[in-house]
């Protein structure tokens, strides 16, 4: 385990900070020389044995750094080549990569342009290319804003081409029918076809995760495909642990096919080391596996370490595999709840504790009704299969529901969090030392998230607005007439840091401003077209920002380019929907849509139908 995590930690510093391979060297110098001074030859043995696993995670984060270079276009046409499945909403997502090259980017193109699958040729204006305007994706993850676009050759793959087109039909079938978006979303991993409102009501009910495709998931479609294949194994005669291979291949199918978003990539791996271990006859160790999964995704892709959906997967999956053995299943969802608090504050603001009486209700619709509804529906012909596609429609509807009721309760912020839990901890001492016979270690939160909530309630003014310094990716602020915009830098150190343009306001206001957007840097100020960037207002705001710690300037800032035209109407919604003569609307990687500043906080914004 330890060395995995050094191994992991060493491809993690070498991609995100310091990208160079001398580190390797210097690393491996500074822990031998440790085991050395120690005089030990185990401790020796050990300082190498780590020096090498950071050395080898070092040079491993060091060749992904170098390979994540886009070629600048040299004529009017850009030419990519599409890796898999195109993923339908709003905007039609396609992952491609320049003909000849390497590295994938993502690509928003017009709806119309779906379904695209692996191979087909796509030929983009330069000049979308290089302005890479960006507005975040309804999975929160922004790419290249493409206008205009055109698709040549046939896919080349037959499977990403059926995906493609599934993917299309459950997006067409669900519009406009939030029960029908949810099954779609929950068994294709489609979370565009779920409306903004029921995505912000499930998140806010505790039940964000039905949505995103994981170990719930993927691991009754593991037991679906191990009940057959051992049965067929058994027909024919042969060992009962090939139904493990047989499985496999079925379940990465099917996480392909949900877009292999790292959950449901740990835990199909998850599952696949624990049917090795089942086929050599050998005991498992659950946190071991784990560690080794989560290390061995990391190397492979370094940027799901910052994916709040990774973190709070292999922080759940920690919590389940190393919890006390006799657990039920509620103690199990208390301590879940528990250990993914402080994720939840650092990228939501706050952790719904009703989450607890939530999922207890609705894991059992989801997991016994909904969703096995939902797969066949899916695999049955029709018209056989609208009667298990009603069915799924019934649950769905009752989930949503009773997700609008809960999402009214409020989500606690790490301070209220931290005096609770401690609260909860003195109540349950008292109780079992005056009460004999009665065991409620149940019931005691965990004593690592407690002290994380604890730290974290130190400083809320971070947490208190919502914001994670790593989730905006831009904000706009402003009134009819005039608007300032902020967007993030796409440097691979680029967390907390922005270029703002166009500011209007006292450099105190834009203080307070940044700082409850979580703005730890401003490293670009650029005025309007008319205003050189040493105008009067433009230097003051300058001073003023780096007294508060704020502005730290970077010569060579690239930072994400929004559309203006489409921020611009996004503002004016804003402007309609409350009060007064000033808006605020921000983009967030964490949140499947645009959000609008009220008086009430930060709301979910309903795009209009020419930013769709």
């Amino acid at each position: 385990m330890a060395l995995c995590l050094c191994f992991c930690g060493g491809v993690v510093v070498a991609r995100h900070w310091c990208p160079t391979p001398v580190l390797a060297m210097l690393g491996a110098a500074l822990l031998v020389a440790g085991g050395i001074w120690q005089g030990s030859q185990t401790r020796l043995v050990s300082a190498m044995a780590f020096a090498v696993a950071l050395g080898l995670g070092l040079l491993r984060g060091s060749a992904l750094s170098a390979s994540q270079s886009f070629p600048q276009p040299k004529s009017g046409v850009v030419v990519m080549e599409a890796v898999r499945a195109s993923r339908p909403g709003p905007r039609c997502r396609v992952w491609a990569r320049h003909v000849g090259g390497e590295a994938e980017e993502a690509l928003d193109l017009a709806a119309s342009m779906c379904p695209i699958s692996e191979g087909q040729i796509i030929y983009l204006p330069a000049s979308d290319y290089r302005a890479r305007g960006r507005l975040p994706a309804d999975d929160g993850q922004g790419g290249r804003w493409i206008e205009a676009a055109w698709i040549a050759r046939s896919p080349s793959s037959a499977y990403w081409r059926a995906v493609a087109e599934l993917r299309e039909r459950g997006w067409e079938e669900s519009r406009g029918d939030p029960a029908r978006g949810l099954v779609v979303a929950a068994t294709l991993g489609l979370r565009t076809a779920l409306p903004p409102e029921s995505r912000l009501s499930l998140r806010r009910a505790g039940l964000g995760h039905l949505l995103a495709v994981s170990g719930l998931h993927v691991g009754l479609v593991s037991l679906i495909f191990r009940f057959f294949a051992l049965r067929l194994c058994l027909l024919l005669g042969h060992r009962p642990g090939l139904s493990v291979v047989l499985a496999c291949i079925p379940i990465a199918a099917y996480v392909a096919l949900t877009g292999a978003a790292a959950p449901a990539v740990r835990a199909s791996l998850l599952i696949a080391s624990v049917g090795v271990s089942d086929i050599l006859g050998r005991p498992t160790h659950g946190p071991s596996n784990l560690v080794v999964v989560a290390s061995a995704m990391v190397a492979w892709n370094p940027d799901w370490i910052a994916d709040p959906g990774f973190q709070l997967s292999v922080v759940a999956m920690w919590a389940i595999v190393a919890a006390p053995p006799g657990l039920g299943s509620l103690a199990m969802s208390w301590r879940i709840t528990w250990f993914i608090a402080p994720l939840c504050c650092l990228h939501f603001g706050g952790a719904p504790m009703h989450a607890v009486v939530a999922n207890a209700v609705a894991l059992p619709i989801f997991c016994g009704w909904t969703l096995p509804a939902g797969f066949l529906a899916w695999v049955t012909p029709r018209p056989l299969g609208l009667l298990p596609e009603w069915a799924a429609h019934q649950g769905a509807a009752l989930l949503l529901d009773g997700a609008e009721l809960l999402a009214r309760m409020p989500a606690l912020g790490p301070g209220m969090l931290g005096a609770t839990a401690l609260g909860v901890r003195w109540v349950v001492r008292i109780i079992t030392r005056r009460v004999e016979g009665v065991s409620l270690a149940a019931l005691l939160p965990p004593l690592a998230p407690v002290l994380c909530l604890l730290v974290m309630s130190l400083v809320p003014e971070r947490w208190n607005s919502g914001t994670s310094r790593s989730g905006l990716e831009w904000a706009a602020m402003g009134t009819k007439r005039t608007m300032s915009v902020l967007s993030r830098s796409t440097g691979l150190a680029s967390v907390g840091k922005f270029c703002l343009r166009e500011p209007q306001g006292a450099g105190s206001q834009w203080s307070r401003h940044l700082r409850a957007l979580g703005v730890t840097s401003v490293i670009q100020l650029r005025g309007s077209a008319g205003h050189s960037s040493e105008a009067p207002h433009l230097r003051q705001l300058r001073e003023s920002l780096s007294r508060a710690g704020l502005y730290h300037e970077a010569l060579n800032a690239d930072c994400i380019a929004p559309d203006r035209a489409k921020i611009r109407r996004l503002l004016d919604r804003c402007l309609r929907r409350g009060p007064g003569d000033r808006a605020a609307v921000r983009g967030m990687s964490t949140e499947p849509f645009v959000e609008c500043k009220l008086s009430s906080g930060w709301q979910a914004l309903d795009l209009l139908p020419s930013t769709r």
